[in-house]
């Protein structure tokens, strides 16, 4: 039991970091877009 609960906050931690690099490439394209 212990060890799924570490599993699942690991991956719930690659999840977060996962979202946050998804978020920040779909932002890059908008402000190059801009900038052009």
């Amino acid at each position: 039991m212990d060890v799924m609960h570490r599993k699942d906050k690991r991956l719930q931690e690659h999840r977060s970091a996962a979202v946050r690099t998804r978020v920040h490439f779909s932002e890059l394209p908008i402000k190059a877009r801009k900038s052009r």
